[in-house]
């Protein structure tokens, strides 16, 4: 069973509450997909009290600009250009999961044996 946390810009706080008493109601083994960063995972994981595996997705950090930039322009209302986005997104003021760089760097650097990077 699969489980995701990512809100769809339409789900309330309440829909997000759901999805995890959902996941914490699934039988195991199950699949969880997440944005959260590694230090909003829960405690049990970050204190190693749980192991279990993890797979961290990341993608190319010029590809999630742009794609934030259109995300943003479209959806959003951004009118600011590319070059004003890109700089944005550079200082860490890049939208949702930002700032990008320490998003990553949570996972990574956590030194878990348990999580299994993966970057394109």
């Amino acid at each position: 069973a699969v489980v995701s946390t990512q809100s769809t810009g339409n789900d309330s706080s309440a829909n997000f509450l759901d999805s995890i008493q959902q996941a914490a109601e699934l039988p195991s083994p199950r699949i969880i997909k997440t944005h959260l960063p590694f230090t909003l995972l829960p405690n049990q994981i970050r204190t190693r009290q749980k192991t279990p595996k993890l797979i961290h997705v990341s993608r190319n950090s010029r590809d999630v600009c742009v794609s934030h930039y259109h995300h943003w322009k479209i959806l959003k209302g951004f009118s600011g250009s590319f070059e004003l986005w890109s700089k944005l997104f550079l200082e860490g003021y890049g939208g949702y999961y930002s700032p990008f760089w320490e998003h990553i760097a949570s996972y990574r650097l956590s030194n878990y044996e348990n999580i299994q990077f993966l970057a394109y």
